[in-house]
């Protein structure tokens, strides 16, 4: 017998679970080794072997960060998550040309300047980098009074800024999007 499933198809019927890749990619195997009579060792083998997304250094385990470490600072769950994507597309390597760091795209003597006493390369490291950002942006959060937009100005211009730039701006449209989408 041929059920005409497809990812895609799965991927709705299951939608915003925290391990959602290994599930989906969990059922598929399961419906392909049943529909076309496959051997079940060989998609066990299959499922078996981790992709970036589900070791240590996985998207979902640095939501799990992300959410702990903005509840511990007073910040949005939403707002943290948005201000993630933004800055770094959960990428834990990327480099911004300014020499922002990591998953929040904190620089080295920003970080120093709320206590971090650790080297350039460590704030490469998932947990560091959003301890470090997350008391920066909780920083913005309150000096913006809660406001997002104000937040997101203060996050990506500094605690100072006081005046929306096209950038902060753009940075405030897209964290809205996003916010709304979770």
């Amino acid at each position: 017998m041929h059920f005409p499933v497809t990812f895609i198809d799965l991927e709705r019927l299951i939608p915003r679970m925290a391990c959602h890749t290994l599930v989906l990619r969990t059922a598929f195997l399961t419906l392909l080794t049943v529909t076309s009579g496959a051997n079940i060792a060989s998609a066990r083998q299959i499922t078996e072997s981790k992709s970036f997304e589900e070791d240590s250094g996985s998207k979902t385990s640095i939501v799990a960060l992300v959410d702990r470490e903005a509840r511990a600072n007073g910040v949005p769950i939403a707002l943290a998550r948005a201000v993630v994507r933004i800055e770094s597309n959960w990428d834990p390597g990327v480099t911004g040309s300014a020499g922002e760091i990591g998953l929040m795209q904190i620089k080295h003597p920003t970080a120093r300047g709320l206590g971090y006493q650790g080297s350039r390369k460590a704030l490469y490291d998932p947990a560091t980098n959003i301890k470090w950002g997350m008391r920066y942006l909780a920083g913005a959060y309150q000096l913006a009074a809660g406001d997002t937009c104000g937040t997101v100005m203060r996050y990506q211009g500094g605690h100072g800024a006081t005046r929306m730039s096209n950038i902060a701006r753009s940075y405030c449209s897209k964290a809205r999007t996003i916010m709304a989408s979770n």
